[in-house]
């Protein structure tokens, strides 16, 4: 239930961070890009590419911060230290809340009559 309940919350967030940055962006291209760049920045920095503990100091103050640590270190807890949901359940709070606030400003910045252009 917790592995699920992770994934489920961090697939939201990636969501409403891609809706997010459509609604905020003129053209598709300018989209992507962005989304690009920040997302392997926040992977990097969240732990996807190597542990946190190797990355410089500035770098590991930076992971807390990264919905992506938040949700490796949900996933590391749960299948290598059995950690139930109690135990992520503040990691799933902040993914939450992260979808939430991406969500809420994408929904209220989005204009379906705007046509954007791009390769998408």
């Amino acid at each position: 239930l917790a592995l699920v309940a992770v994934l489920m919350v961090f697939v939201a967030a990636l969501t409403a961070f891609a809706v997010l940055l459509v609604a905020l962006f003129p053209t598709m291209d300018q989209a992507m890009v962005i989304g690009n760049l920040v997302g392997m920045v926040l992977a990097g920095v969240g732990g996807a590419f190597t542990p946190v503990a190797s990355l410089p100091g500035w770098a590991q103050a930076l992971a807390h911060a990264s919905p992506a640590a938040w949700a490796i270190d949900s996933l590391s807890a749960i299948s290598l230290d059995g950690a139930g949901l109690a135990d992520v359940a503040g990691s799933i709070g902040k993914l939450a809340a992260f979808a939430a606030v991406c969500g809420v400003v994408g929904v209220l910045r989005f204009r379906p009559e705007a046509v954007k252009d791009g390769t998408t």
